[in-house]
């Protein structure tokens, strides 16, 4: 899954290679990958959103990049903090597989918030 992640962020691979990596790096099995995912704008607002606290983590169970497990220990070390929504049949490309259940994790939330 890691050196399929590095293909897919290498743009000296063809769009099709890239794409195919993604789906073996990112993709939970039978989900498909949008052509949209190597907008490289992707990367740097998932970045900047990532700094930010209280976190919500809304992560896949099928996710060979970042396992679930990762998820569970940020919700370990900051309980105050750190809230997890597993989501099934999804790997690291979650909000292309599971939008809807994306959505309603991250909606949920927003309604709870002070």
């Amino acid at each position: 899954a890691a050196a399929a992640l590095a293909e897919c962020f290498d743009d000296a691979r063809s769009d099709t290679d890239r794409l195919a990596a993604a789906q073996r790096a990112l993709f939970a099995p039978g989900n498909s990958v949008d052509p949209s995912f190597l907008d490289p704008g992707r990367t740097v607002v998932a970045a900047r959103a990532q700094s930010f606290t209280p976190r919500l983590v809304v992560q896949g169970l099928d996710d060979r990049i970042a396992p679930p497990e990762n998820g569970y220990r940020l919700r370990e070390r900051w309980p105050d903090r750190v809230e997890v929504v597993d989501v099934p049949d999804a790997g690291h490309a979650i909000l292309n597989e599971q939008p809807a259940a994306v959505s309603a994790a991250i909606i949920n939330y927003i309604a709870r918030l002070p």
